[in-house]
């Protein structure tokens, strides 16, 4: 690994000569519509932005899965605004504007005169044209196929535009994949003979189909009123079907059969919301906010050992039940300052509540009732060092309702944080944070759940957040004549409260709090631009992590690594643009390293140290409709798992039995025809 660092290290020093200048000014890079129409096979602006220098991986960051609308750490905007929404995803939502509907593009790296920024990370904002009144659409269609000629069709269709001071767009998709697997298993017993062999085939599929709209009303240059809804449906079928032999203690065959797993999720829900924007007076503005969410999965197990000979001793049928509601309303004041600063005050009030568990008539609900009060500045302190610092004031009552216990808790946390950049010359910046975070709990983990291999984790209705102090720093240097950007950084992390696996109860394991942990994790990220050797139109986004951690193993008391931690993890896509042929191609690549678990009776070893390879070809076949085939698992990427069961415990070190697992992932294709009407 230390190698590989190494070599990560003289590359970035080696290109950070290519860097004398820099064509941006301050913190904001501009890429104007003459940047963007050099663009080829490009449709939409999810196509621009995956093309601009450092938009991949602010297209990294764009999903959000916490709960609360303050813990989106979304880095898209558009025209100056996140999406009016939780859930409404942001490629989603460029990949349904058009080419011809923007401006320009905007990669944001500390406070400009219109969007202030906090934390390291950079936005991007995406500029569209003033005026849509005649209506434009978007569409996507295709199929994910494998080699067998299974298909799985994909698409999306939608529409936007004008009328007045009403802004509107509508969209129907349907997204997904569909995935065969083929997985040998053999159970070992501590006195290294094979006692149980499966060979099995097995195909997944996971769809969502979704519906969405937002609508949106301008009473004046600065009141505005957007309002959005959505409605979607997920699912997942997993199906396998395997051989069994059963050998004697000797490793002689005893019987056969044949095992079936089946595995089907369901969780519809859906979305509405909306905010209101307004100005109070030249310094003075404000913003009202609203979500409601609602969601409902079940998820069911069945697993039949159908043995000759033997009865069916590993037969099981389980269902997981969890259904969730979110509220949250979000009122701030913001006061623009005469240096150009900004003071931000407000609060977010929101009510949590999910019901889940193994038993739909036995469920455990789990309340949460929270307020998280803040007061922002950001701003200016010379012309080249940017502060933005909070202070963050939460208060939440969890309540706990189930057959066996019914109680509730407080907790109040203060989370102060403060950010600053500095700008040294135009081309570099340097970054330095501190802040303190509190986790969001998993409601989940209060109530009794099974996983793919039918192991069962108890709940536990003794959960606390985690809480945690960090610091990071960072350097980023931009190349001259828009050649890209190179940037490191480390940061480090106190945690106190950290959960992991733990004894819930006498022999089952459950998610629990340990006491105190460390992270530490140095990043390395670049988007580079090959014109330094002749190749313009060559272009490579990348980012490498590593991560040192450490925790107190809740079963045998000593200290070892977090729970499926990684040692490192690397992707990246590199893409060539072919202008006079109309064509480009891309190669894109991640490379994680191994993982282990701990729990209180096995040590699971998950070895990802492959390298996972994609390759996809696009061709501007006519105006505004781009053709675009890919194939995935070129590598032929295998993964193991070995997982070692003791007994009656891991600490006693006495081995039951190993399960030794090589899974084999099949080739995927895909076609797509995007384009825009």
């Amino acid at each position: 690994m230390m190698k590989s660092f190494k070599c990560v290290i003289c590359f970035f020093l080696l290109m950070s000569q290519y860097g004398f200048a820099q064509t941006s000014a301050g913190s904001v890079t501009v890429y104007d519509k003459v940047y963007l129409a050099g663009i080829i096979n490009a449709v939409n602006a999810l196509d621009l932005a995956m093309k601009v220098p450092g938009g991949q991986v602010i297209l990294s960051r764009s999903e959000n899965s916490a709960r609360g609308f303050g813990s989106n750490d979304d880095g898209i905007l558009i025209n100056g605004k996140r999406l009016s929404g939780k859930n409404n995803n942001s490629e989603a939502a460029l990949g349904r504007i058009a080419v011809s509907q923007v401006l320009r593009i905007e990669i944001i790296r500390g406070s400009s005169p219109d969007v202030k920024v906090s934390s390291q990370e950079a936005m991007m904002n995406i500029v569209l044209v003033g005026d849509n009144s005649s209506g434009s659409g978007t569409f996507d269609v295709g199929a994910r196929i494998l080699p067998g000629g299974r298909l799985f069709p994909l698409g999306l269709l939608s529409y936007s535009g004008s009328s007045g001071k009403l802004d509107y767009f509508m969209e129907a998709s349907q997204s997904g994949y569909i995935t065969d697997y083929f997985r040998d298993d053999n159970i070992i017993n501590g006195d290294g003979i094979t006692e149980k062999s499966l060979i099995d085939k097995g195909d997944q599929y996971f769809h969502s189909r979704a519906l969405s709209g937002n609508i949106t009303y301008s009473f004046s240059d600065s009141d505005q009123l957007r309002l959005n809804a959505r409605l979607t449906n997920d699912r997942s079928r997993v199906n396998w079907n395997g051989e069994v032999d059963n050998f004697s203690p000797l490793g002689v065959l005893e019987t056969s059969g044949e095992a079936l797993q089946k595995i089907a999720m369901d969780k519809p829900g859906f979305e509405v919301g909306g905010d209101y924007t307004g100005n109070i007076s030249d310094k003075w503005g404000y913003k009202l906010l609203g979500i409601y969410t609602s969601s409902d999965a079940k998820t069911n197990q069945k697993r039949d050992a159908l043995i000759t000979e033997e009865p069916a001793l590993f037969d099981s049928d389980t269902t997981f039940f969890s259904n969730a509601r979110e509220a949250i309303f979000r009122p701030n004041l913001s006061y623009n300052m005469t240096s150009g600063g900004e003071l931000k005050i407000g609060s977010e009030l929101a009510y949590n509540s999910v019901e889940a568990g193994l038993d739909e008539n036995d469920l455990v609900t789990v309340k949460e009732t929270r307020s998280e009060s803040f007061i922002n500045y950001t701003g200016k302190l010379s012309d080249n060092l940017n502060l933005d610092t909070a202070l963050k004031y939460e208060y939440s009552k969890i309540s706990q309702i189930s057959d066996s216990r019914n109680r509730s808790e407080n907790f109040s946390f203060l989370k102060p944080s403060i950010d600053l950049r500095y700008d040294l010359g135009a081309q570099n910046q340097f970054q330095l944070s501190a802040r303190r975070e509190v986790s969001q709990l998993n409601f989940n983990d209060f109530a009794a759940s099974v996983d793919e291999d039918n192991i069962f984790f108890g709940g536990n209705q003794d959960l606390v957040p985690e809480k945690s102090w960090g610091i990071e720093g960072s350097f980023e240097r931009r190349f001259a004549n828009d050649q890209g950007h190179i940037k490191i950084g480390l940061k480090h992390e106190r945690i106190s409260d950290h959960i992991e696996l733990i004894e819930v109860a006498p022999n089952i394991a459950g998610v629990g709090n340990v006491g105190n942990a460390t992270q530490n994790t140095l990043n390395l990220s670049t988007s580079l631009k090959f014109g330094f050797i002749g190749l313009e139109n060559v272009v490579l986004d990348g980012s490498i992590e590593f991560f040192d951690t450490n925790t107190v193993d809740a079963f045998s008391g000593q200290q070892r690594d977090y729970n499926s931690d990684q040692t490192f993890a690397s992707t990246g896509i590199l893409r060539h643009d072919l202008e006079e042929l109309g064509l480009s191609y891309s190669l894109q690549f991640w490379y994680y390293g191994p993982q282990k678990i701990y729990s209180i009776d096995q040590l699971t070893d998950r070895n990802h140290d492959i390298l996972h390879l994609s390759f996809s070809v696009s061709y501007n076949i006519f105006k505004n409709m781009v053709l675009t085939a890919s194939v995935d698992n070129l590598a032929n990427a295998n993964e193991s798992r070995i997982r070692t069961i003791y007994a009656p415990n891991r600490t006693s070190g006495m081995i039951s039995f190993i399960e030794d697992r090589e899974q084999h992932l099949d080739k995927r294709f895909r076609l797509r025809l995007k384009g825009t009407f």
